[in-house]
C-alpha cells in the first residue's frame, strides 16, 4: 500500500516525471531521424546502416524494460530514475563522440538499454501518487510530456540546435547534459512516496525476479498490451525513422520535412489530455492497462 506524502508532492513528482519523459527519452530519441542526413554525410553511412542505428535503441529496450521495472519496485522510483537519467545522459552524449557506424550503433544501443529503464518507471509515478478517477488524467500528463518531447526534438534539433551549436555531435552532447540535470533533480528534490508492504509473500518486494516474471507472464492482459504495443511501435518508429530523409530527397526543405514529423507528434499533444479525461469519465479501462498506457506514447 502506498501512502502519499501530500498533494503538493504528488503534483511535483507528476510534473517532474512528465518533463523526464520529454527531456531524457523523447527529445534525445526523436532528434536522430532529423539529424540522420547530417550524420550520414559526416560518417559516410548508407540507408541500411541508418536503419540499423535507429533500431538499436528499441532493440536494447526489449532487454532492459522489464529489469528496469523490477528495479523500481525494489529500490524506489526516485533512486532508479536519478541514476538512470544520469547514465542515459552519459550514454546519449557518447553518441556524439562516435567515429563511425559501429561506434554509433553501440552507443545508441547503450542509450536505449538505459533509457528504457526510465520508460519502465515513469508511468509508476501515476500509479503510486494517483488513484481512481485521477489515474487516467495523471497518465495523460505523462503522455503529454512524451508527446511534447517528441515534437520538440523533431522541430528543433536540426533546424535550430544544430545550427546554433555547430554540429549534430554537440546537439547530442547537449541532450545528454539535460538528462544529467534531471538525474540531479530526482536526487535532491521531492520525497519518495512511503510504501508499506501488505500481503506479505504476495508483495512484489518479497518476490525474486523469476517469480515476478512468472506471475506477470501468466497475465493475459500483459500479452494483449505487449502485442498491441509491438505492432504500434513497429509501424510508427519505422515510419518516423525514414520520413525526414524521404521528404528531403523528394525536394522538401529541411524545415518542412522536420515540421511534418513535429506535426505528427503535435496531434498527440492535442489528444493526450482529452482522451485521458474521457477514459476517466467512461471508467472502462483495466487498471493495469492504464498504469502502463504512457508507454504507448513512444513514437506517437
Amino acid at each position: 500500500m502506498v501512502e502519499p506524502n501530500g498533494s503538493h508532492d504528488r503534483w511535483y513528482f507528476l510534473g517532474l516525471a512528465a518533463l523526464t519523459h520529454a527531456v531524457a527519452i523523447a527529445m534525445p530519441l526523436m532528434c536522430m531521424p532529423v539529424l540522420f542526413e547530417e550524420i550520414s554525410v559526416d560518417l559516410n553511412l548508407s540507408l541500411l546502416q541508418i536503419g540499423a542505428i535507429w533500431g538499436a535503441a528499441p532493440l536494447a529496450g526489449v532487454a532492459s524494460v522489464l529489469i528496469g521495472g523490477l528495479l523500481g519496485d525494489r529500490f524506489g522510483i526516485k533512486k532508479v530514475l536519478s541514476r538512470a537519467c544520469f547514465l542515459a545522459g552519459v550514454a546519449g552524449a557518447l553518441r556524439g563522440l562516435s567515429g563511425g557506424f559501429t561506434s554509433l550503433t553501440a552507443t545508441t544501443f547503450l542509450f536505449g538499454l538505459i533509457s528504457f529503464v526510465i520508460l519502465g518507471n515513469v508511468p509508476k509515478v501515476a500509479g503510486i501518487w494517483f488513484t481512481g478517477r485521477h489515474l487516467g488524467f495523471a497518465n495523460g500528463i505523462l503522455g503529454l510530456g512524451a508527446a511534447i518531447g517528441f515534437m520538440a526534438g523533431a522541430m528543433l534539433s536540426a533546424t535550430v540546435l544544430s545550427l546554433l551549436l555547430g554540429s549534430w555531435r554537440l546537439v547530442l552532447l547537449f541532450y545528454g547534459l539535460l538528462s544529467v540535470v534531471f538525474g540531479v533533480l530526482w536526487v535532491f528534490t521531492g520525497r519518495e512516496a512511503k510504501q508499506t508492504v501488505t500481503g506479505s509473500a504476495h508483495s512484489s518486494g518479497t518476490l525474486t525476479f523469476r517469480q515476478t516474471l512468472s506471475r506477470v507472464a501468466h497475465l493475459k492482459s500483459v500479452w494483449l498490451i505487449g502485442v498491441a504495443l509491438l505492432g504500434h511501435a513497429s509501424c510508427i518508429l519505422s515510419m518516423l525513422g525514414y520520413l525526414p530523409l524521404y521528404l528531403r530527397e523528394r525536394g522538401w526543405s529541411v524545415a518542412s520535412a522536420d515540421g511534418t514529423v513535429a506535426a505528427f507528434h503535435g496531434v498527440s499533444v492535442m489528444g493526450a489530455i482529452p482522451l485521458a479525461l474521457l477514459s476517466d469519465r467512461l471508467k472502462s479501462r483495466d487498471e493495469f492497462a492504464f498504469r502502463y498506457s504512457a508507454r504507448a506514447n513512444l513514437g506517437s
